[in-house]
């Protein structure tokens, strides 16, 4: 005998069941006439939370009695089809299949092209995908919208944003809207995607959508829009895995390439060169199989990103092999900025001479065109070599304050934020009160950026001013967080800031039992608590 219709609210699988059904449809009760179907039903589907979810959002088109009926004559839904599964998973699997098969034809063919996607999608990624089968952007949004109501889609953006707006047609709008599939459902679709014959050309579609907006956000990962970009690259990870292994595998070389050279200003400023350069030492390896220019984009990825991770002797290598092409190609902007990479890492790795005689031609390549970009890039990395090479602070300002003048006027938040960082540095070794004010800017625009390598190497430059500036404590607690996350990152040593001379004073000033207490302190820090640390004032 079932408790009256208001205690039954009490049992969670019911309690989900109604829920979900008021959701599918706004006047549904839970009463006398239905309870005994709706019990029956949470029952037979062993109260696993996504299948009575599955049930439920069918209560518009049947009725619980209907549902009890559907479960008690399709024995085939309740096993699935395969007696390998555990009971659980058959069960779960059996709920997606009748969800499936209550879907209309557009619906079918558009939840498993979706499949293809990892870690969900906009709108424009599932009419990329409609394509697949030649459906118009309205079917798409009419098909998402009901897989959305058959809960087979999740909608996971702000509960706030209201509906769905079909007219969201730029990458930036659309990101507020996106929709995912619990991992279960997804591989549901992805074995019926290949059993339609159809998985190649979703693939396709898929990989060619996401190759445009990599190429699309590499120009504003330079722009004053930075981090709204990086923020959508960022949701948008594991689609770029998918879409690289798969454009790998099937030797899709050229695209993978370009694809993978416009993503390494995100793999930089987000932390993942490790991966990047993953990806990019297998294209390179396999980079004469391209077109001349993506071969050098390539080459050009592989060494920034090498150059980071601190491996100068192959980042050397890789941006000597990008100037050459270039010199080939006659593209005058590209080479500009070849001979500004290859010159910095000449005179970094002891050949100055011949670096800053790179770095010169590169600079008057960019006057001669009046690019201000450019002049900005060269007079950064000036500055830095010699700053950090040549030891002339005085020098280097000149370089540098130009080099921030031109990124301001360009509006370029990064190139700001890298060269407040060296001109901080550089005030700091002439006792320039102007020091501290622009090492806080940079510090805080890398913030604001979600910039982990300018956190980074901001952290260090608060570090280093603080040692010099009688706070040595202060000082190694943000050396030693600095060296976890630099650890963490997968970087090879800093010497830039003078970091291993810095450390070696703060020892000295400190003693060696303050100065292990203060690095511990630092290395249990996160990198976010290192930036709140020093922009607060190191505790003062």
């Amino acid at each position: 005998r079932l408790p009256p219709p208001e205690e039954l609210t009490r049992y969670a699988a019911i309690e989900l069941f109604v829920q979900r059904a008021r959701a599918a449809q706004p006047s549904f009760r839970l009463g006398p006439a239905n309870a005994a179907a709706i019990a029956e039903v949470c029952h037979r589907l062993d109260g696993l939370p996504l299948a009575i979810e599955l049930a439920a959002a069918r209560i518009d088109v049947l009725t619980p009695e209907g549902l009890r009926h559907r479960l008690r004559t399709r024995p085939d839904v309740l096993d699935g089809g395969s007696r390998d599964n555990p009971g659980r998973q058959a069960t779960l699997r059996s709920a997606i299949t009748w969800s499936y098969d209550a879907l209309t034809g557009v619906e079918q063919r558009l939840f498993i092209v979706l499949s293809v996607c990892r870690g969900g999608f906009t709108l424009a990624a599932a009419e990329e995908l409609g394509n697949t089968y030649g459906d118009a952007p309205e079917v798409v949004f009419r098909a998402i919208a009901g897989l959305v109501g058959s809960s087979l889609l999740v909608r996971s953006d702000a509960p706030d944003s209201g509906p769905l707006d079909p007219d969201a047609n730029s990458w930036l709008t659309q990101n507020g809207q996106r929709f995912s599939m619990l991992e279960l459902i997804r591989e549901y679709a992805l074995e019926q995607l290949a059993l339609s014959g159809n998985e190649p050309v979703a693939r396709r579609h898929h990989a060619e959508h996401y190759l445009r907006l990599a190429e699309r956000a590499e120009a504003e990962l330079a722009g004053p829009d930075v981090k709204v970009w990086a923020d959508l690259l960022e949701q948008e990870h594991d689609n770029f895995r998918a879409a690289l292994t798969w454009l790998i595998t099937g030797e899709e070389l050229e695209r993978a390439g370009r694809m993978a050279a416009a993503l390494w200003q995100f793999w930089e400023s987000r932390a993942y060169i490790t991966e990047g350069l993953h990806w990019l030492g297998i294209l390179c390896a396999t980079c004469d199989r391209m077109s001349l220019p993506v071969r050098a984009d390539v080459l050009n990825a592989a060494g920034r990103l090498a150059h980071n991770q601190g491996d100068l002797a192959r980042a050397g290598e890789l941006f000597a092999a990008n100037l050459e092409l270039r010199r080939q190609l006659g593209d005058g902007r590209r080479l500009g900025y070849a001979l500004n990479d290859l010159g910095i890492m000449l005179a970094y790795t002891g050949h100055s001479d011949e670096g800053i005689a790179l770095l010169d031609e590169g600079l008057a390549t960019f006057r001669a065109a009046g690019d201000l970009a450019g002049i900005a890039d060269v007079q950064l990395n000036f500055g830095y070599v010699l700053l950090n090479v040549v030891r002339d602070p005085e020098q280097a300002v000149a370089h540098l304050e130009e080099g921030l003048a031109a990124f301001e006027s360009v509006g370029n938040p990064r190139g700001i934020m890298a060269t407040a960082g060296n001109l901080g540095y550089a005030y700091a070794l002439r006792d320039d009160p102007r020091a501290l004010p622009t090492l806080r800017q940079s510090l805080a625009l890398a913030h604001r950026l979600d910039d982990r390598i300018g956190c980074l190497y901001g952290t260090l430059g608060f570090a280093t001013y603080m040692v010099h500036d009688e706070e040595p404590e202060q000082g190694v607690r943000l050396l030693g967080a600095a060296e976890a996350c630099r650890v963490a990152m997968g970087l090879q040593p800093i010497t830039d800031f003078d970091v291993p001379n810095a450390t070696a004073i703060a020892r000295d000033q400190l003693g060696e039992s303050v100065f292990k207490l203060a690095w511990q302190a630092g290395q249990n820090m996160s990198l976010e608590q290192a930036v709140a640390y020093a922009l607060e004032g190191g505790g003062r």
